[in-house]
């Protein structure tokens, strides 16, 4: 793998990333498609965060499934190169992180594309921990 995969454009632009991927259903779907179309032409980012959510060890939230799902979308469609996806295992003994990887290489990500942060528990530590793994990733 090489170590330039997730050489950031800046880091305010991953968590702005972050931030739109966060609040995306607050906005009217007119006002998300030109955010995604935003994104798209500005793109691609180096890398993209995908905040955990609980699992049950049985199976996928809707929320889960809605985030795995948008990160592949926004992968195959050329906006990221790579994904964090960041959760610890914080309300249950399952790794976040780790079971949204699954469900992304099972979805057809290439495990080159995926990175784990598997020590946030909340929002707040998605960002920080996913910033230095990018940043260690240069």
């Amino acid at each position: 793998m090489k170590s330039s995969i997730l050489k950031l454009k800046s880091p305010i632009s991953v968590f702005l990333l972050l931030l739109l991927f966060l609040n995306a259903c607050a906005f009217s779907s007119k006002r998300t498609l030109q955010l995604y179309e935003q994104a798209k032409k500005n793109g691609p980012y180096d890398a993209i965060i995908v905040p955990g959510v609980p699992h049950d060890g049985v199976s996928w939230s809707p929320t889960m499934n809605i985030r795995v799902s948008w990160a592949n979308y926004l992968y195959k469609n050329g906006v990221t190169n790579s994904i964090i996806y960041s959760g610890g295992a914080v309300y249950t003994q399952y790794t976040e992180a780790k079971i949204m990887g699954e469900y992304g290489k099972a979805q057809g990500i290439p495990e080159s594309a995926i990175f784990l942060d598997t020590n946030a528990e909340h929002s707040s530590e998605n960002v920080y921990f996913s910033y230095l793994i990018a940043k260690e990733k240069g």
